[in-house]
């Protein structure tokens, strides 16, 4: 007797530890695939308490490994059928519900299963109600199978699956960030989760991702292809300025612990560097970079002290000498992006000798990470030029267009010949343009840059935008209002250039830029035959590429290691520069 009383425990306790996978013979034959296979470990292990409601009915019921299934009834549109299911999770690894599909004969675009977010939301880890989420615990919750939005109501009884994918539940690990307690704690395996950081959290510049990809757009970090525990590192940006070699390989950016640069001689060795946003100690050829705060600029030094081209330009914006005769040191920022450095004004001291003859400065500007000036002949040529010589399309593609391969040959020729060709640089030019001329400034200059040439050339022109920020605003009245946040042209209403006061008598004001001719720029209508050029009336159309009537002005980039010999910027002392060796 005793013997039968030790024995009826011992069946129950061993039918008990495989009750839960009698319903997949799999499991009871590949044990190691069950260790080894953390969703097999989860399973649905109730199905109960059937309630229709709109006349929904619940006809039969059971459940699998990883669904419930049955019989329904859904005579009308808004019928319902609502289970509630109970999942049980024996192993030892966190576990989740990706999503719950809902299958009629293989075809899951009829019903939806929706589950009650008071009991459980897909994409979350299971816990039990003491937030125990694994070694045996169970959890409840209920399903509501209902008709998609836009299915066929099905007359008669359904036979429904509903699928739920079980995946394993990683935990996401911050560092370099603050007050991480709002952001995201974990994700599901094979899930997509954006992470949105804010001014609480500290909103990255760059991320570095592990255990998934990552892609950080603005302040959301957006995971997919989770493969494991997710790792997300602050990283900060990395700008160099001053540098007389190629930073192209150099580090873009840091990770927020800080770390190390080592220059060498392709990057051009500083004597010394200014950083600002962190703390840097440089060693010979190697940069330590600590206590970072922000996004990074590394400035070089070189103990020759030599100014380069840009920086004066820089100093001149932050201590504006007095008038040179009737040019002023006038430079303003723009209100881009990229706050680039420009001169303004009606005649603004930019003059620079190049090519044998006095050329101007448009500004400075950020060029994938150098500081390039823009300058521009202030002679224009020929008024019978057209853009191309055959009407094609596609011409956001600079190069390609006859007027760039004359530019690009016979002039970058000259240039060579008069020994200036190695001051310059090739580039991809923006070439980009707004589908109206109906905007500010600012967006004709976002849209230049968002688009650029397929491949580099020497010789451009010029960038409505370029004509456009050299306005100094109407005499007496406000330049940002009048002009850089009103439209350069519109049909009708009062927003627009002409009734602000940045267009006077068919020309813009005070715009050392404005030729007062029909002139060609670089911006290109993508897909068609057309081209931005500034018309004589100061207003920027659209124009054929083998218009003829327009006059062109030569524009090229100068080298960031270019440093100025002499001069002070008026038309009688123009700078004088060279290159740094």
């Amino acid at each position: 007797m005793k013997n039968i009383c030790l024995v009826i425990p011992l069946l129950l306790i061993f039918f008990i530890s495989i009750g839960f996978s009698a319903l997949e013979t799999n499991l009871l034959v590949d044990g190691v695939d069950v260790a080894v296979r953390p969703v097999k470990n989860i399973r649905v292990t109730n199905v109960e308490n059937p309630y229709g409601a709109n006349s929904g009915l619940s006809v039969n019921m059971d459940y699998n490994i990883k669904n419930i299934n049955g019989r329904i009834s859904l005579p009308n549109s808004s019928s319902t059928v609502q289970y509630t299911v109970t999942v049980t999770n024996i192993g030892t690894v966190d576990m989740g519900i990706l999503s719950a599909v809902v299958y009629v004969n293989g075809n899951s675009n009829i019903l939806k299963a929706e589950i009650d977010s008071n009991d459980y939301v897909l994409g979350n880890k299971l816990c039990n109600t003491s937030n125990v989420c694994n070694g045996g615990i169970s959890k409840s919750f209920d399903v509501i199978i209902s008709y998609k939005s836009g299915a066929s109501v099905v007359s008669g009884n359904i036979d429904f699956i509903v699928e739920f994918d079980f995946e394993e539940y990683y935990t996401i690990t911050y560092n370099g960030f603050s007050n991480t307690n709002s952001l995201s704690s974990g994700v599901l395996k094979n899930q997509n989760k954006d992470i949105i950081f804010t001014s609480n959290t500290g909103i990255p510049s760059n991320v570095t991702v592990t255990g998934a990809n990552g892609s950080l757009t603005n302040s959301t970090l957006t995971i997919s292809n989770v493969s494991g525990p997710v790792t997300v590192t602050r990283n900060y940006l990395i700008s160099y300025s001053g540098f007389t070699g190629d930073v192209s390989g150099l580090p873009s950016s840091i990770v927020y612990s800080g770390g190390s640069i080592t220059f060498n001689s392709t990057s051009s060795i500083p004597d010394s560097v200014t950083v600002t946003g962190a703390t840097g100690t440089l060693t010979n050829s190697t940069l330590v970079l600590s206590n970072i705060t922000g996004n990074i600029t590394i400035a070089a030094s070189y103990a020759s002290s030599v100014t380069l081209a840009y920086e004066s330009i820089q100093n001149v914006y932050n201590n504006p000498p007095s008038s040179s005769g009737s040019c002023t040191y006038t430079i303003l920022p723009d209100d881009s992006d990229d706050l680039n450095l420009r001169y303004v004004g009606s005649n603004p001291c930019n003059y620079i000798y190049f090519n044998n003859s006095n050329w101007r400065i448009v500004g400075i500007f950020d060029e994938d990470g150098e500081k390039l000036i823009k300058i521009v002949n202030p002679t224009t040529y020929s008024s019978n030029t057209p853009f191309h010589n055959k009407n094609k399309k596609n011409f956001e593609n600079w190069p390609l267009s006859s007027l760039a391969e004359t530019l690009n040959d016979t002039f970058y020729q000259q240039l060579v010949t008069n020994g200036y060709g190695n001051l310059i640089k090739s580039l991809k030019w923006n070439v980009g343009s707004p589908s109206s001329n109906a905007v500010t400034p600012k967006t004709f200059y976002d849209a230049e840059v968002d688009k650029k040439g397929p491949s580099e050339a020497y010789v451009g022109l010029l960038n409505v935008s370029d004509v456009l920020y050299a306005t100094s605003g109407p005499t007496g009245g406000n330049r940002t209002s009048a002009c850089l946040n009103t439209n350069v042209y519109a049909s009708s209403g009062t927003n627009k250039w002409s009734s602000s006061g940045c267009i006077s008598s068919n020309a813009i004001v005070n715009d050392w830029l404005f030729s007062g001719n029909n002139e060609w720029t670089v911006d290109a209508s993508e897909g068609s035959a057309k081209v931005y050029r500034m018309q004589n009336n100061g207003i920027p159309l659209l124009n054929t590429v083998t218009g003829n009537t327009s006059y062109t002005r030569t524009v090229v980039y100068l080298k960031e290691n270019i440093k100025i010999d002499s001069g002070d910027g008026s038309s009688n002392l123009p700078y004088r520069i060279s290159l740094v060796q």
